[in-house]
């Protein structure tokens, strides 16, 4: 349970501010009680979350603290690589990574598409859009929560994650 002005991640959406927990009712429905969470990086961004829903507040977490940001690219050079080659499953697996928003599986996806991406390469061959486009999806999410936790622009973690790899 989150309280209000506790900053989470809330899946896709990024860093955001639980800004209040009050009953609703919407569109002449049931009342329930909501998170109201305003991004704090996209501009006029409001999500109203039911708290008894854990279909979507499976979705949001705490914020990593600047320490375990730390550990997160202290060991990111030992995260293992494993391309699947089945496309659906795959398709799958990225889907379920980035609705999750989980770090350690962001970096995971990651390094899995750069490494593909630098194999292809090697082979006079592109990565597919799908799979660049999961990349970069996954960068953003990981460098907002990254910036936001290491107090640091996000233009500036790709930098900061360079200088203190383990």
């Amino acid at each position: 349970m989150f309280r209000k002005n506790d900053v989470i991640i809330y899946a896709s959406q990024g860093v955001c501010k639980v800004v209040d927990i009050r009953a609703e009712s919407f569109a002449g429905g049931t009342e329930r009680e909501y998170y109201v969470l305003e991004s704090l990086t996209q501009r006029n961004f409001t999500a109203y979350l039911p708290t008894d829903n854990d279909d979507e507040t499976n979705h949001i977490r705490r914020v990593l603290s600047k320490e375990e940001v730390n550990r997160l690219i202290s060991a990111m050079s030992a995260v293992s690589v494993e391309w699947t080659e089945d496309h659906r499953i795959r398709r799958q697996h990225i889907t379920e990574i980035l609705r999750s928003a989980d770090s350690s599986q962001l970096i995971r996806l990651i390094r899995t598409i750069y490494a593909r991406k630098e194999k292809l390469a090697d082979e006079g061959k592109r990565l597919p859009t799908e799979e660049i486009n999961a990349m970069k999806d996954a960068e953003q999410m990981l460098f907002e929560e990254f910036a936001y936790s290491l107090g640091i622009e996000k233009e500036d973690v790709p930098d900061y994650i360079q200088d203190h790899i383990g």
